[in-house]
């Protein structure tokens, strides 16, 4: 008889502690899914703002078509992208 009230206690203090852990786990699963959709949502954002991107390259690629085949443009063209190497590959001088 004293056994089965022992075994009754222990049982019932080792399924508060699971329930406690129960409880700790779903908080964590919960925070889980809240940092997860974060992600989702940001990855939403860069995906937008890649396509945004693309479309405008699309169009200056478009635009840069059109001047290369006006009268004067392909030097015009190869002027200003040496112009803009030159500045990007020249060491930067902070005074």
């Amino acid at each position: 008889m004293v056994c089965s009230i022992c075994r009754a206690i222990i049982i019932s203090i080792e399924l508060n502690e699971a329930e406690s852990k129960i409880s700790e786990l779903e908080k964590s699963v919960k925070n889980l899914k809240e940092e997860s959709q974060n992600y989702f949502d940001y990855l939403d954002t860069i995906e937008r703002a890649y396509e945004n991107i693309e479309n405008e390259n699309q169009i200056f690629s478009s635009m840069l078509s059109e001047i290369e085949n006006e009268p004067g443009g392909h030097e015009i063209l190869s002027k200003l992208y040496s112009e803009a190497c030159e500045d990007l590959l020249a060491p930067e001088t902070n005074n």
